[in-house]
This record gives C-alpha cells, sequence and structure tokens, in this order.
C-alpha cells in the first residue's frame, strides 16, 4: 500500500477505531493484519491494536514513539475487565469505543503515564 495515500486517508481520521482498519484493507486490498500494523505506524494518535484469538492475545501492534506498551503479553488471557468479554456483541461486529481503566492493558507503571485509554474490539 502506498505510504502517502495511506497518511493522506489517516489524516481524515478524526477518531481512530478498528472500522477504519477494516475500510483501509479493504480499500489497500490488504489483510487486516497487515493494515494493523501500518496504521500503528504511521498514525498520529497514539493507537495499539491487540489480536486475540481464542480468548487470548495472540500478538500486538503498537507505535513505540506514542504508546507506552501493551502489559498483557503474547498467550496470556485477554483481561477480565475488557469490552472483548461482552456477550452481546457477535461475529463480525464492532463494539463501541470505550474508556477502560489503563491498568488493564498498560500495567501499574504503564498506567501512571496516560489519562485515558479506550478500547473497541472486533468480534
Amino acid at each position: 500500500m502506498p505510504t502517502r495515500v495511506l497518511t493522506a486517508e489517516l489524516r481524515e481520521i478524526r477518531r481512530p477505531e478498528v472500522t477504519d482498519i477494516v475500510r483501509l484493507a479493504n480499500l489497500f486490498d490488504v489483510s487486516k493484519d497487515a493494515l494493523a500494523r501500518a496504521y500503528v505506524e504511521f498514525s498520529r494518535e497514539a493507537v495499539a491494536v491487540v489480536v486475540i484469538s481464542s480468548g487470548r492475545v495472540s500478538h500486538h501492534y503498537r507505535n513505540e514513539r506514542n504508546f507506552p506498551w501493551i502489559a498483557v503479553s503474547s498467550g496470556h488471557r485477554v483481561p477480565v475487565d475488557s469490552c472483548y468479554h461482552d456477550v452481546s456483541c457477535l461475529p463480525g461486529m464492532t463494539t463501541q469505543v470505550e474508556e477502560c481503566d489503563p491498568e488493564l492493558w498498560l500495567g501499574a507503571s504503564g498506567a501512571r503515564k496516560v489519562e485515558v485509554l479506550t478500547e473497541q474490539v472486533l468480534h
């Protein structure tokens, strides 16, 4: 995907949402995973993407310049208080963007570095 075109698309996004990744993956005819990597790398926002499989963190992408870290490592269960566990969301659906306790994903020391953390899930 052409970096100039991607960054132009990203500049048009006011508030990052997982639906942007799906839309842009379709636009550039690439996988959601490939687009997620590019999205976090080129976004001006502090954004990370956590990929989950069977209730466990598979892997994550984050821009190291503007996102503190993800404390939940690959192979660990998704935190109990994550909106991932919202059972009203069917496969293929997206949850609302919700504010969450930063400690949930960042741990105690990482949470002290941020004021607000939000999460959104594509099931």
